[in-house]
């Protein structure tokens, strides 16, 4: 079985499960402004055991789309 790796932010390692519950403390609290909720969010899809990660794109040059 293989040992998960831990990831290295600043200098401060975190396992996989440990990073997934800083973000849902970030994600839960209220005072998480829009944009960093939409970056802790990016970050869970991404660690995510799924294949893909859907986005919106912005609508700048048309009506927004998922990609």
């Amino acid at each position: 079985m293989m040992t998960p790796r831990a990831l290295t932010i600043n200098d401060q390692s975190y396992t996989r499960l440990e990073l997934n519950q800083r973000i849902d403390q970030r994600l839960q609290s209220k005072e998480t402004p829009d944009w960093e909720r939409d970056v802790y969010q990016f970050l869970k899809d991404w660690m995510s055991d799924s294949p893909t990660i859907e986005m919106q794109t912005s609508g700048s040059t048309g009506t927004p789309k998922t990609i």
